[in-house]
């Protein structure tokens, strides 16, 4: 064997039989071809049909070659998405509702406490996003299992009955309140939270306000110093998991627009990096998740999960928080009552010990999605002899997320109906939707407002004698 020779080790010898193979098929395919021009008369009709063989044989070999290049570098997960995936259960509006739980974990004091509960409804036709968050502290009772604050229902649970069970009972609790059908739920702990972040490498969050937390829980009972600077911060899971789950200088409420936000950077980051596109990360991502996380999905409706994320755009996100009504603000459905009724403990209660404001409030969040973008600006006018009816119904309807901007007198004070106008259609079409949902026997005036209305607001809303504010 010479130095240069393409002969491997170990390679053997061809046989004589398999010689003789080798020279029968190249005399098969050579014999078509014309050794003089007496015989290319004779076959140049099989020759032609060789080279057209030949050329059609080429390209086929480019185009599989060419289109397995094509996969291989530019692999996308819509490209599985029909033979790995499963389409998502929705509801009769086509929403997909999933409840979303956070948990300590682990070593943690209160492993089992849920301290993060937000319904997320995915919008399949218009293709957006609303979350809505439950207060940890809300009271509530589930017949035949007792009563306590929401966020220790599957910690009570799970220690009677197994986590699968539990995680249902709390699902089919937050339906009963929000009168949402919610086929999903996930629960992911601290650990898992600042896995997926650091995989991500980290996300970008626009602080509103400085954090300054002098008391924030340490692993081992103790506590820290957490601060934050406002303005745009690159945060790691670690760090983000502090701006999670700080309170000590917030409220519970401000808290939960946090996490809706850390939601909100997780998905621009995901789509920023193309990792649902990489099967790596996503092989990556879903390992570190697994240890962390309690679902009932299945791998493939996650696929779906993965791919209704990649296509959402930020600006079709909307959050919501259900909230105490010390100051007046969207989503103000509680109230606190006095400790000695329940123990000692802080809890929270539906304003009316009923959840249909709630349930009317999540209504708009997921099916009136826009109208919470839109922000029209709205002016309610009095058109009645109740004193002070203008105040009560805006006092009514800012907690549904209304942009009330002006209160006066109408024209005349003799209304029977109460009526709107919309001065500025380009910025209320959602709006308008939402004010026909909360008053179904509005009547809307398509003539010119009257004499004297201050036309600079998108909306006016002219109170009439049929006004009724406990219908809402």
């Amino acid at each position: 064997m010479t130095p240069f020779s393409s002969k491997k080790i170990g390679e053997s010898s061809p046989t004589v039989e398999q010689k003789k193979i080798h020279t029968s098929l190249f005399r098969r395919i050579t014999r078509y071809i014309p050794k003089n021009k007496s015989e290319y008369q004779q076959k140049k009709i099989p020759f032609f049909f060789l080279i057209l063989i030949t050329l059609i044989a080429a390209y086929t070999i480019f185009r599989v070659t060419d289109t397995a290049y094509q996969y291989v570098t530019h692999f996308d997960i819509k490209d599985i998405i029909g033979f790995f995936s499963t389409e998502l259960k929705r509801d009769e509006k086509d929403h997909t509702n999933i409840l979303i739980l956070g948990n300590g974990g682990g070593d943690h004091d209160g492993a089992d406490l849920t301290d993060t509960i937000i319904v997320a409804s995915l919008d399949n036709e218009k293709k957006s996003l609303s979350m809505l968050s439950i207060p940890r502290d809300l009271w509530v009772d589930i017949p035949g299992y007792g009563s306590s604050r929401i966020n220790k229902i599957f910690e009570n649970l799970k220690a009677e009955y197994n986590e699968e069970e539990a995680l249902d009972i709390l699902k089919e609790t937050i339906e009963n309140i929000t009168n949402v059908s919610i086929p999903y739920y996930a629960k992911i702990d601290f650990a898992g939270f600042e896995e997926i972040i650091d995989t991500l490498g980290g996300i970008d969050i626009e602080v509103e306000k400085s954090i300054y937390d002098t008391a924030y829980p340490t692993p081992e009972g103790g506590y820290e110093i957490f601060e934050l600077d406002a303005g745009l911060q690159h945060l790691d899971g670690e760090t983000a998991l502090k701006y999670a789950r700080s309170r000590h200088s917030t409220s519970d409420f401000d808290r939960a627009a946090r996490q809706h936000k850390i939601m909100s950077a997780i998905k621009q980051k995901v789509q920023e990096s193309n990792l649902i596109s990489s099967p790596l990360k996503v092989k990556k991502l879903f390992e570190n998740f697994s240890d962390h996380l309690a679902t009932n999905m299945l791998i493939s409706e996650m696929i779906s999960l993965a791919s209704f994320f990649k296509s959402l755009d930020q600006d079709k996100i909307v959050s919501a928080v259900i909230k105490d009504n010390d100051l007046l603000d969207e989503g103000t459905f509680l109230y606190t009552p006095e400790r000695e009724q329940y123990g000692g403990a802080f809890v929270l209660i539906p304003i009316g010990k009923s959840y249909d404001a709630i349930q009317r409030f999540t209504s708009l969040v997921f099916d009136f999605s826009n109208f919470f973008l839109e922000k029209a600006s709205i002016q309610i006018l009095n058109g009645t002899k109740r004193f002070g009816l203008a105040r009560t119904a805006s006092d009514e309807l800012i907690p549904y997320g209304l942009n009330i901007q002006h209160l006066d007198n109408a024209d005349r004070k003799d209304y029977e109906n109460t009526h709107y106008y919309i001065h500025h259609p380009e910025n209320t079409r959602s709006t308008e939707e939402a004010i026909r949902y909360l008053f179904p026997q509005i009547t809307k005036i398509t003539t010119s407002a009257p004499e004297g209305m201050n036309t600079e607001y998108d909306v006016s809303i002219v109170l009439g004698d049929n006004f009724n504010t406990d219908k809402l």
